[in-house]
């Protein structure tokens, strides 16, 4: 008994390490060669979940949506009871959702945001960590949904995925 518990606080604490390999690895990318200008702020949206019915666009993981129709094509609310049950509220006349969404599956997958940059050439840049987990005995459909200025994203948005097992 006393080895499986030994085991449990050792994957706890291993699995606690690695999720703050996330943050980490942002502070390490390679900056000096993407021109990057500032970072600028990022809001995540929280209880939506992707319609099953539908695709991506253009069957890409990673997209920019600019208006409530589109957004209402891929996402619904998911609201759950209590506190912070509520889904977060998008206003896109002031803001754009930056998307990514995983094929579904089985396997326990976590995206995480990090940051959003400004590049010199006005575009900007979402960075995010996916974090693999264990096999599920049910399937999911991981999406991130990230708010950001609609002005920032006027130039075009881009995508870095930082990976982590």
């Amino acid at each position: 008994m006393k080895k499986i518990t030994l085991i449990s606080l050792i994957a706890i604490a291993v699995l606690g390490l690695t999720s703050c390999k996330c943050s980490k690895n942002s502070s390490n990318m390679d900056k000096s060669t993407s021109q990057i200008t500032s970072v600028i702020q990022g809001t995540v949206a929280r209880n939506y979940f992707f319609n099953n019915n539908v695709s991506t666009p253009d069957g890409a993981e990673e997209f920019v949506i600019t208006s409530q129709s589109d957004f209402d094509k891929y996402f619904s609310p998911a609201a759950f009871m209590g506190t912070d049950g509520e889904p977060t509220k998008i206003d896109f006349k002031k803001q754009s959702a930056l998307c990514v969404v995983l094929d579904e599956t089985n396997i326990e997958k976590r995206l995480d945001f990090i940051e959003i940059t400004s590049q010199s050439d006005g575009s900007i840049t979402c960075n995010y960590c996916l974090m693999m987990g264990r096999k599920q005995s049910f399937t999911t459909r991981p999406c991130l949904i990230v708010l950001v200025d609609k002005k920032q994203a006027a130039k075009g948005a881009n995508f870095h995925r930082v990976f982590v097992r």
